[in-house]
C-alpha cells in the first residue's frame, strides 16, 4: 500500500510540475475540446525545446486562404508573446460546391497551390495567457485571449 501512495504521489508532482513549467506547453492544443474528429478546429502546435509555435485555423473552414501561422513564442508572467515569422497560404483556385458540409457552407477551394511566406520582418503580437487543468474533462489547458484550448492526445 506504501508503494501504491508513493508511486501516485510522485506522477501527481510530476503532472503539475509539467503544468507549471517550460515544457508543459510541448504538443498541440485545440480550442473547446481535446478530442479530434476527421479535422482540427483552431490549434496550437508548441515545440518548447527551440520556443517554436504554429497556430493553424479551423480545418472545417474549406474557403481558409491563411493555413497556418507560425514563428518564435515566450511566456512572461501573465502573456504570450508570439513573433510571427511566416505564413502558409493557399494561393490562387477557385470556389465550388463540395459534397463536404464545412463552416463555410459547402463552398471549398481547389486548384490552387500551397505557398509558405516568410515575412520581410518579424510580427510581434501578445495576448493574456494562463494554464489550467480541467477537473471535468481530465486534461490540461491554456487560455489565450480568454480562449480555453485542450491538449490533444499525442498523435
Amino acid at each position: 500500500m506504501s508503494h501504491y501512495l508513493l508511486f501516485t504521489t510522485i506522477i501527481i508532482l510530476n503532472f503539475f510540475s509539467d503544468i507549471n513549467g517550460q515544457n508543459s506547453l510541448t504538443g498541440k492544443w485545440q480550442v473547446k475540446t481535446n478530442k479530434i474528429s476527421s479535422a482540427f478546429l483552431d490549434s496550437y502546435s508548441f515545440i518548447s525545446n527551440d520556443s517554436t509555435f504554429i497556430f493553424t485555423p479551423s480545418q472545417y473552414n474549406g474557403l481558409n486562404r491563411v493555413l497556418e501561422i507560425s514563428g518564435k513564442y515566450s511566456l512572461k508572467q501573465d502573456s504570450i508573446f508570439f513573433y510571427i515569422k511566416s505564413t502558409k497560404e493557399y494561393v490562387g483556385g477557385y470556389p465550388i460546391r463540395s459534397r463536404t458540409t464545412t463552416l463555410a457552407d459547402t463552398w471549398e477551394l481547389i486548384d490552387g497551390k500551397v505557398e509558405l511566406n516568410s515575412l520581410p520582418k518579424i510580427i510581434e503580437q501578445s495576448a493574456t495567457f494562463s494554464k489550467g487543468f480541467d477537473n471535468v474533462k481530465k486534461v490540461p489547458y491554456i487560455s489565450i485571449d480568454g480562449n480555453l484550448f485542450y491538449k490533444t492526445p499525442d498523435e
